[in-house]
């Protein structure tokens, strides 16, 4: 059994959101599960276990899930994540004094947020590939 918890903490620590902390812990949970979600979307047709295994009532995995997939389920949701920020430099700009926003163009930091979002991406992504082959009956034929 893998706790959603243990998936959220790995998330909240390769992320810098003070807001979300200043939530209080129900809406904090709602959004992490959101992020969670989707995160398994990208990653169920890929992960060697049964993604959809999960009890809502405890907020946890029916199975055991390793430490490369919780490591790869938190990547993406980390891009889930960033997702919110690509889609809406309002959110961002709440985020920036006003000082720091008058150095940045909106353009400016509409690219930067693609950008790290494009980088997130591609990164759970490359993970999620080389767990695929790392699991893969490739080896196995190897050896035959």
């Amino acid at each position: 059994m893998t706790k959603f918890e243990s998936i959220y903490e790995q998330f909240l620590d390769k992320i810098s959101d003070y807001d979300l902390i200043k939530f209080d812990v129900e809406l904090q949970e709602n959004l992490m599960l959101s992020y969670l979600k989707n995160a398994i979307a990208e990653f169920i047709d890929t992960c060697k276990k049964d993604l959809s295994d999960i009890n809502m009532e405890d907020l946890c995995f029916n199975i055991d899930l390793s430490q490369q997939e919780i490591r790869i389920i938190s990547d993406w949701m980390v891009v889930c994540w960033l997702e919110q920020y690509k889609n809406s430099t309002d959110l961002l700009k709440q985020h920036l004094n006003t000082k720091d926003y008058s150095v940045y163009s909106e353009a400016h930091l509409l690219n930067a947020i693609s950008d790290l979002f494009e980088k997130s991406r591609k990164h759970a992504d490359s993970k999620m590939r080389e767990y695929s082959l790392r699991n893969s009956d490739i080896e196995r034929w190897k050896r035959r």
